[in-house]
């Protein structure tokens, strides 16, 4: 909104405001004298204030967990005051948009609807050791404290088997050599976790830079196998 000299109450914001001179505030641009606002709101990324001049009195920035948060956050104050012009259920408002709410309040005519989250977590067939490798994870559609987590498998061992003596990549049976597992400077072990994230931009996954370092040098020349599992799992509130 603009200019205003009228009244606006129980009302919100999440878009994002762009002005071409001044003014620009979450909700109200520049309340002229007498106006009044009650009980307004706005996401806290969408503009550096509710108010674009004056003291944004009548106007309170929530963050995004605040807005998705059905029992506690942005329904429950606008249903305070105006409980029948509300839905009691949360909506997504058109297509997922990084940084914006997957759900939000919607007005009680409304047909409540979500977007499905969404996740793509990528981890390489085969690597080499003595070398490193990436595991990378995108997501959309999460509620703001939703994270994908990838973490090495409990029960991980870390030893390679030598093909050509009987070996298998399962482990089992032939010479050995044993290898540590490392993100950075860290030795992993079963259980740990390499990476979390929640919503990411698009084309700009969360990755995690692990390497594989033999404890010692082969005693016998060959392929030497073994396989790693990761676990992928969501982390929900």
């Amino acid at each position: 909104m603009g200019t205003n000299s009228g009244t606006v109450q129980e009302c919100y914001n999440s878009g994002d405001i762009t002005v071409r001179g001044n003014h620009a505030g979450g909700v109200v641009g520049a309340p002229r004298s007498g106006a009044t606002i009650e009980d307004c709101y706005y996401l806290d990324t969408a503009a550096a204030s509710g108010s674009g001049s004056g003291s944004g009195s009548g106007i309170t920035a929530l963050t995004l967990a605040q807005i998705e948060d059905k029992e506690e956050g942005l329904l429950a104050k606008l249903q305070e005051e105006a409980s029948e012009a509300w839905n009691g259920e949360l909506s997504a408002l058109g297509a997922w948009e990084y940084g914006k709410p997957a759900l939000q309040p919607v007005l009680s005519w409304q047909k409540p609807v979500q977007n499905t989250p969404t996740y793509t977590v990528t981890i390489p067939e085969t690597v080499t050791a003595d070398g490193s490798f990436t595991i990378s994870a995108q997501a959309e559609a999460f509620l703001a404290d939703q994270q994908v987590q990838v973490a090495v498998a409990e029960g991980q061992t870390f030893e390679m088997v030598l093909e050509e003596d009987g070996g298998t990549a399962s482990g089992e049976g032939g010479e050995t050599l044993g290898y540590a597992l490392t993100a950075g400077e860290t030795q992993l072990k079963g259980g740990d976790q390499i990476l979390s994230t929640g919503n990411t931009q698009p084309g700009a996954p969360v990755t995690a830079s692990l390497t594989i370092v033999p404890e010692t040098a082969a005693r016998y020349a060959g392929v030497y196998l073994d396989e790693i599992t990761f676990t992928v799992s969501v982390a929900v509130p």
